[in-house]
């Protein structure tokens, strides 16, 4: 299911700040009727940039691993990357440029699951 990947966090923004830009971002995944999702597939992540300088002055958003289906249109997708970036711009107002961007695929092709697994009594 989607994983989330948010780069670019200024270190120092206090832990309340950044938990509620993730529940934002739940909050946006699971109100687009079309992306058909629950808070408990999406997975949301933050990886600790490894550079300070520039740190917060842009932030780039990721979403992975968002299946392929007929109700995810282009525009339903391109809706999901704009509603992210607003909630980025509303939880860090002060950064310059956030970017979003978002990587279908086929689930039929490169993907299993360990719950797949389950399925198959492995």
């Amino acid at each position: 299911m989607p994983i989330v990947i948010v780069y670019g966090i200024p270190d120092g923004v206090k832990e309340e700040l950044v938990v509620n830009f993730f529940v934002d971002i739940l909050e946006e995944m699971t109100g687009i009727k079309e992306l058909g999702l629950e808070k408990s597939q999406i997975t949301v992540f933050s990886p600790k940039d490894r550079m300070e300088i520039g740190l917060g002055e842009d932030i780039i958003i990721f979403v992975e691993g968002l299946f392929e289906k007929p109700e995810r249109t282009t525009e339903v997708i391109n809706l999901l990357a704009k509603k992210l970036v607003n909630a980025a711009e509303t939880n860090f107002p002060e950064t310059k440029v956030i970017e979003c961007f978002i990587r279908t695929v086929n689930p039929q092709v490169g993907f299993y699951s360990s719950v797949d697994k389950v399925k198959e009594g492995q």
